[in-house]
């Protein structure tokens, strides 16, 4: 769902606005270019284009490669099944390019794709794509305990079931319109396996996005919570993942010309 009313070219920002301290509503996956790659970064679409109150960004940050997100219970009966469509992945338009303070704007009707990887090496010593933690004690990644799945849909019936030992390519998602904008927004599902329901706690997956005419992102990850409701222990969870997939290095953040700028490792979706 669009926040921001794209037209002719140009851009017309949500007016809705936020109280100060407020959280933001509704936090995409940003998806820019810089040196010809695909470059990650985050937006509050609440904000784009200027809505919201001081201090709410309206052209999104860089550097940000990991997302926090909730699987709502689904299914019948209710928990048999998690759902989420976050995170989102937004695109900045061509008309707001100028304004823009690192990258700059992805190419015009180009085809956008999302592949599901394995795991970093860091966080998994043999090849899976699915990771789960409990929520107690220290954050402790393993394997899923009851052979639970993920299906990852995308636009023209893409996508697929994501199992612990596969990756799935070539989901798509929306293409650029002709001013560079989307938003757009795969369908996670979290089963559980054979008879049994999802078991609670938090879920880690793995992704990789393409655009056409560009090289592809870095790895970036995506925590899932279900059926746990601690903010904390999933605000830690994401932070493990935080240190295995790297933000982009200071190199990178000064061409930039963000040098000296400091990044949350995580946003919430």
């Amino acid at each position: 769902m669009a926040l921001a009313a794209i037209f002719a070219g140009g851009l017309l920002g949500s007016t809705s606005a936020l109280a100060d301290g407020e959280e933001h509503g509704h936090m995409d996956a940003l998806v820019f270019q810089d040196g010809g790659k695909v470059q990650m970064g985050f937006i509050d679409v609440d904000c784009f284009g200027g809505a919201g109150e001081p201090g709410c960004d309206p052209d999104g940050e860089p550097g940000n490669y990991v997302y926090e997100a909730e699987l709502e219970e689904g299914g019948s009966p209710v928990g048999s099944i998690g759902l989420a469509e976050e995170p989102g992945f937004f695109s900045i338009p061509s008309a707001g390019a100028a304004a823009l303070p690192y990258g700059s704007v992805l190419p015009a009707n180009a085809a956008h794709t999302l592949s599901m990887v394995y795991a970093p090496s860091s966080l998994a010593a043999t090849s899976t794509s699915i990771l789960y933690w409990d929520g107690t004690g220290a954050v402790n990644f393993g394997a899923v305990p009851n052979g639970e799945t993920f299906t990852v849909e995308g636009n023209n019936a893409s996508g697929g079931i994501l199992n612990a030992a596969s990756v799935l390519s070539g989901i798509e998602l929306d293409s650029t319109s002709s001013n560079s904008f989307f938003d757009t927004h795969p369908d996670f599902t979290l089963n559980g396996g054979g008879a049994s329901d999802p078991t609670d706690g938090f879920y880690a997956l793995f992704g990789v996005t393409s655009i056409a005419g560009l090289s592809s992102s870095d790895k970036w990850g995506v925590v899932f919570g279900f059926g746990f409701e601690d903010e904390e222990a999933h605000e830690a969870a994401v932070d493990v993942v935080a240190a295995a997939v790297p933000e982009p290095g200071t190199a990178l953040l000064m061409g930039l010309g963000l040098a000296g700028l400091a990044f949350n490792g995580r946003r919430r979706a």
